[in-house]
């Protein structure tokens, strides 16, 4: 079960980070200023004993630089995979108000609190059929294991050829998750976690020749 788990945490932190790198690519600012990207979140899986299936929960805030102009997410993904017949997927992604989501820069604690919407997915049926709903989140994740930071190498690439490096950092703090899902006003309340995780990185602006 965890296995599976893994990968569809990884494509929601993808999804988050591309959303919030594209507005960073249409936002324009002076030649002279120097552009980039901060983000903090916190992400990992809640466990539900047998009530429910393992929930993804993720989170962040990317600011840009200089314009100061902040875009925070959160998305909750829960994969039933326990009626082979009827492949579930309960999902809700939206942006949120910045004091949604409360991270200790240190990485030390995170908190998420918001209701946002969501839909049911059945995938083994045809065709597959969606059905809206309300999803309330209150989570938190505290700290377990030291801070690591490690440079990132970035290089962009275009049809060209490769050009301009920057470099950035990444911070991770392993952490432990607790909290409760609400679906349609039924609250689950988690007995664990896993895969836990809080991140605060920044990518440099990339400059240099273009292809054109």
């Amino acid at each position: 079960m965890y296995k599976k788990a893994a990968r569809p945490l990884a494509i929601l932190l993808l999804v988050i980070t591309v959303g919030l790198l594209h507005f960073g690519n249409v936002r324009k600012t002076d030649a002279d200023q120097p552009e980039h990207f901060e983000g903090i979140g916190a992400q990992g899986y809640l466990v539900f004993g047998d009530v429910l299936p393992l929930a993804s929960v993720s989170t962040g805030c990317g600011e840009f630089i200089p314009d100061h102009a902040t875009e925070c997410v959160l998305s909750v993904a829960i994969y039933d995979y326990s009626v082979p017949t009827d492949y579930r997927l309960i999902f809700g992604w939206t942006f949120i108000d910045e004091s949604r989501l409360i991270i200790d820069k240190s990485l030390a604690s995170a908190s998420i609190t918001d209701t946002i919407d969501g839909v049911i997915c059945h995938f083994s049926e045809s065709p597959q059929r969606c059905i809206p709903i309300t999803m309330g989140v209150d989570v938190q994740w505290t700290a377990t294991g030291r801070p690591i930071t490690r440079p990132l190498g970035i290089t962009k690439i275009e049809e060209c050829g490769p050009h301009a490096k920057g470099i950035g950092w990444e911070m991770t703090r392993e952490a432990v998750l607790s909290g409760t899902i609400t679906i349609n006003s039924v609250p689950f309340t988690s007995t664990g976690s896993i895969l836990g995780l809080l991140t605060r990185d920044t990518f440099p602006h990339m400059e240099g020749p273009t292809c054109d």
